[in-house]
């Protein structure tokens, strides 16, 4: 970073730096503290932040496996997605989402030779049904980042996905990017023309466009 006589040279530094003081001035401890906690709060987003796009970077790229190997893993993801399953429930929220994070570490990096067609079909209808669960859990438990993350995983496995659709417009919600959501929500109402279960996804819709008008 720079040296600090530099940083004091900028007339925009010196301004949030008496700002910063005049509110200590005027609120003593209390103040100090909460400042304290909003600077925690926006490094720790920083962190988070970067570590979110070093995975991005990382997204899509999946090293091709042997079949030994990869039933090996379908079998232990699918062994965490039920784990999951079963805490969720119980009620164990936190619990259901610990392990079907482990489902979609496990998932996520691995696949079969391009010419093996169904077994790569299995492949990406599990890490897609695993993938929902997270983004539904997190939803629930307030995470939004990851929701949001977790369903544009598995629209990238399948963009036809109602049920990831609608969870990219909970997680957008959450982050209050209400004219995104209204996109999802649009997106979701394209899918249901010609479905068997429209009239139910249609009427979900309006359920959800209801409660955020």
């Amino acid at each position: 970073g720079a040296p600090l006589s530099a940083v004091l040279d900028r007339p925009e530094k010196l301004h949030e730096l008496r700002g910063m003081r005049q509110r200590i001035d005027r609120g003593g401890p209390a103040a100090a503290q909460a400042m304290m906690d909003e600077f925690d709060a926006r490094a720790a987003e920083r962190v988070a932040d970067a570590r979110r796009k070093l995975e991005d970077s990382g997204r899509g790229h999946r090293v091709v496996s042997d079949t030994e190997t990869m039933t090996k893993i379908l079998n232990f993801g699918n062994k965490c997605k039920k784990d999951g399953y079963l805490e969720w429930q119980k009620g164990n929220i936190e619990e259901a989402l610990s392990s079907w994070r482990v489902a979609d570490e496990y998932l996520k990096k691995y696949k079969l030779p391009d010419a093996d067609k169904h077994g790569n079909k299995l492949i990406a209808d599990m890490h897609s049904a695993v993938l929902k669960n997270v983004a539904q859990a997190a939803i629930r438990l307030g995470y939004w980042t990851e929701a949001l993350a977790a369903a544009d995983d598995a629209l990238r496995i399948d963009d036809q996905d109602h049920k990831a659709w609608f969870r990219r417009a909970c997680a957008l919600e959450g982050l209050g990017r209400l004219a995104e959501e209204e996109d999802a929500l649009d997106r979701i109402e394209d899918l249901a023309v010609g479905r068997p279960d429209r009239d139910r996804i249609r009427k979900d819709l309006r359920a959800k466009r209801e409660r955020i008008a």
